[in-house]
């Protein structure tokens, strides 16, 4: 199976079938609808995530695959286009799909308070990749709710160490214009992920 055999290669892989595109573009058009935005959220989620085939990709796509592999060992998905490649699967890097929110709904991990997904062994520092691929749609597939980490319920390091101030009592959702590594080409910040208890204790 194309999930085994991709767990040998240390990447944890999720098949989606096609139409979960259409339930993400709706879901995030009830949530600009029902939350307190920023315009340069709404940018985002208006203007660059991609709720479509794109018309470059030059297959007929069947599914949409989630990766997650370990991102101490590479910021890069060079493994997995890798094993794509090695098994003969046509694939896109279809990077401004929301990345989190379909790793999520597969069940692959949990949100931290920081609004990062944090993945079993690896915490957050764990790197998603989304593709449309030619695997078959499965019929199966896990596709439930975005859960938080209970231990985020009585912790708060993250928010107190974080220079932005990006999160806040208001709501669950950070501030992200806020956040000193968002749109910049290189890692500047990560004090959220140093300080939480989760990430020391699984790297210590």
């Amino acid at each position: 199976m194309i999930i085994d055999k991709a767990l040998e290669q240390g990447i944890r892989l999720a098949i989606l079938p096609l139409e979960v595109l259409k339930v993400a573009k709706d879901y995030f058009a009830e949530f600009i609808n029902n939350h307190k935005l920023s315009d340069y959220q709404k940018n985002i989620i208006n203007n660059r995530y991609v709720f479509h085939v794109p018309d470059e990709v030059d297959f007929t796509p069947k599914s949409v695959a989630v990766a997650v592999w370990d991102g101490k060992i590479s910021r890069e998905p060079v493994a997995v286009d890798g094993f794509f490649t090695e098994m003969g699967i046509n694939f896109y890097d279809v990077s401004w799909i929301p990345k989190k929110y379909l790793a999520t709904k597969a069940g692959m991990g949990e949100f931290g308070r920081n609004n990062l997904v944090f993945f079993e062994n690896w915490g957050s520092y764990g790197r998603i990749g989304t593709y449309l691929t030619d695997i078959e749609s499965p019929s199966k597939f896990i596709w439930e709710d975005a859960r938080v980490m209970s231990a985020c319920n009585t912790c708060g390091k993250c928010a107190m160490a974080c220079p932005g101030k990006t999160m806040q009592d208001d709501r669950f959702l950070m501030y992200a214009e806020r956040c000193i590594n968002i749109g910049r080409e290189t890692k500047v910040c990560a004090r959220c992920m140093e300080v939480c208890p989760i990430n020391q204790r699984r790297f210590s």
